[in-house]
């Protein structure tokens, strides 16, 4: 790859989208925030609407300097799930960890039927990637199972301790219950794209929530 990038170094400066043009930054980030607004791209486009001169209009760094960083499209695309994975475990596990198990699980899922924040696509980025948005790049698989091995971890831990505290009557494994509990979230979220029905898909959280308190 570094035979790619002395080859593009040596070419003009890349003509800028008209179509992106308007958010490019006005001076190049470092390479973590390329990496934040890459992530972006991926989110809201998928891997194959993310263009390199999309990547390169957006992240602001010329089509050289983001292959001497990220060396390829798959190798970022690689990292910007790796970065948006760590911080939505994160937020997960201490939005989990602040309040009464049972509470939190049911305030997860009822966000799924809510509207994104601001900005955000309505799916998440892992989700979008099963769904054929670059799943088939080498290492995407191992990653997303990774992370939906450590989502399900955390909906257990929360799941045990509302057995615990006696919020939940259901004594089935907790990991078992997770499963079902993130299949329907996932779930959740596919439909919040294209069930506008929102009194229906609250009653299916509802539902979801009795599951695991039973």
């Amino acid at each position: 790859m570094d035979s790619i990038a002395s080859t593009l170094s040596a070419r003009p400066a890349p003509t800028m989208n008209p179509e992106t043009a308007a958010t490019r930054p006005s001076s190049p980030p470092d390479r973590s925030g390329a990496l934040k607004e890459a992530m972006r791209v991926f989110w809201e486009r998928g891997y194959e609407g993310a263009s390199i001169q999309i990547l390169v209009d957006r992240t602001g760094m010329h089509r050289a300097n983001l292959y001497s960083a990220f060396r390829s499209k798959a190798d970022l695309f690689l990292e910007a799930l790796d970065h948006y994975a760590a911080n939505r475990l994160r937020e997960v596990e201490g939005f989990l960890a602040s309040g009464p198990a049972l509470d939190q699980l049911k305030a997860m899922a009822t966000s799924q039927v809510e509207a994104p924040a601001p900005g955000d696509p309505p799916s998440c980025l892992v989700l979008r990637t099963t769904l054929g948005q670059g799943y088939d790049v080498p290492g995407v698989p191992e990653r997303v199972a990774s992370f939906l091995a450590s989502m399900r971890g955390l909906f257990a831990a929360a799941i045990a301790r509302a057995q615990e505290d006696g919020s939940s009557k259901n004594a089935q494994d907790p990991e078992l219950l997770a499963e079902v509990f993130m299949v329907g979230m996932q779930g959740m979220c596919g439909a919040r794209v294209c069930d506008r029905d929102e009194e229906r898909r609250r009653a299916v959280v509802d539902q979801l929530v009795r599951m695991v308190a039973a």
